[in-house]
This record gives structure tokens, sequence and C-alpha cells, in this order.
């Protein structure tokens, strides 16, 4: 099992207790000193949007109702997500009372990562594509950001070459409008606007301590952990968060 990468865990129903071994350490992005009980530390891994469910499903078969059998997000301390998979046995005493909870896990966020890019390349290429004006193609392929990589905001700006002028063309997620303070920013300014005049990719993991975001209150408001753009000749700047 070690060799595979999979982990094994266990859970001490009537003492509600939680142990795993190394492996599943690695996979929940913990520390070498977290080998214990660390029933709170797993729940504070987990995506909230992603616990309720899995609570849910343990009820379930620790009751009888369901095999456990299910796959959650995890947020490791450096901010970044990964996608894991889990199978377990639920034990039961004479009395047919469930009293552990014997499970393994991996991480399967590569596939994931894989099929979402797919289904995304599927549909920006079906919005390029398609016979609708350029504004209407291009708000598909923001939503289609926002749809896949589970993005809070994605926005499209087009260069004005004329003016060195970014112009909104798209906006998905938090905000759908594309007439605001960031509807037309000059080249070189604001985090976008210096992406757009080096023609780079930008990516952080660690947007609150990025210093040339000029908005932190916004950042701190939605929570926002992760940011990504790009820009670069014949192309269009964008933005993802």
């Amino acid at each position: 099992m070690a060799a595979t990468g999979i982990g094994i865990w266990e859970r001490e129903l009537h003492q509600c207790t939680l142990t795993w071994d190394e492996a599943t350490q690695a996979i929940l992005g913990l520390s070498s000193d977290q080998l214990s009980d660390q029933r709170e530390i797993f729940l504070e891994r987990v995506h909230p949007d992603d616990l309720e469910r899995m609570r849910e499903e343990t009820r379930q078969a620790i009751a009888g109702i369901r095999d456990y059998s299910t796959e959650y997000r995890v947020i490791w301390p450096d901010a970044s997500q990964h996608v894991v998979a889990t199978r377990a046995v639920v034990l039961r005493d004479e009395q047919g009372v469930a009293t552990r909870m014997i499970g393994a896990c991996w991480d399967i966020a590569d596939t994931k990562q894989r099929e979402q890019l797919a289904l995304l390349g599927s549909e920006v290429g079906d919005a390029l594509t398609s016979l609708k004006p350029i504004q209407e193609r291009l708000q598909l392929c923001a939503e289609g950001l926002v749809n896949q990589l589970d993005a809070a905001l994605a926005r499209i700006w087009t260069i004005n070459e004329s003016e060195a002028m970014l112009e909104m063309q798209a906006s998905a997620g938090l905000h759908t409008h594309t007439d605001g303070t960031r509807s037309r920013i000059p080249v070189g300014q604001y985090k976008v606007g210096r992406i757009a005049q080096e023609a780079r990719v930008r990516f952080s993991n660690q947007v609150g301590k990025e210093p040339d975001i000029d908005d932190q209150e916004w950042v701190q408001q939605y929570g926002l952990v992760s940011f990504g753009g790009s820009c670069r000749a014949g192309a269009f700047p964008g933005e993802i968060l």
C-alpha cells in the first residue's frame, strides 16, 4: 500500500477518534507531527462545500443504508486544492452495532484536472467557433472558466492598441457586469494592466499577500486565495480568480 501512495485510516466510532498512516497524512497535506487523533484537523482540511455531504454519507454508511465510497476536496496549508477519493468498511460488534470504520484514500486531483481541462477545452472551443457576436462568444468562454475551474470570477479584456487601453468584454462569477470601474484599464496600470504590458502569465496561490493587488478589502471579503492571468499578442488578456 505504501508503494502505491494509497493511505489507510481508521475511525473509532464510540470514542470519536480518527487515526491514519503517513500516506494519508501526505494526501491531506499534514505535517509529520500530526499522526495521532486528528479528527478536528481533518475536518478543517475538508472543503466547506463538501463537509455536510460527507457527514451525511458517513451517517448512512454507519446506519447500513449505503456503502461508504465518496470523493471530497481538501485544502492544504498553501491554499492548493486536492481531490481525494476514499472507500471504507464499517465493522460491527455481535449485536450489529457499528464500532469502527477502516478505509483507504488516494489523491485523484490529476484525474479530475484532466477531466476539467477536457471539458473546458470543449466548452471554450464551441464558444469561439460559434456564429454568435464576439462579445457573446467571449462571455461563454468566461462562464466556462468559472464552471469548469470552480473560479470565483473570470474576466476577459481585449486591447485597444490605438489608446493603449484594455476594454472588458466578458465577466462571469461574482460579477457579470462589464461596465464597472475596471471596464477600461490603461495598459501598465493595476495588476491586469501590468500583465498586458508584460505579455506573460501571472499566477499566485496567496492573493492576500500580493503587493500589487489594489483592493485587498475586496479579496478578504470574498475569501479569494488564488489568481491567474495571462496575455499574449493577438490574444485576449484574461483574469481568473
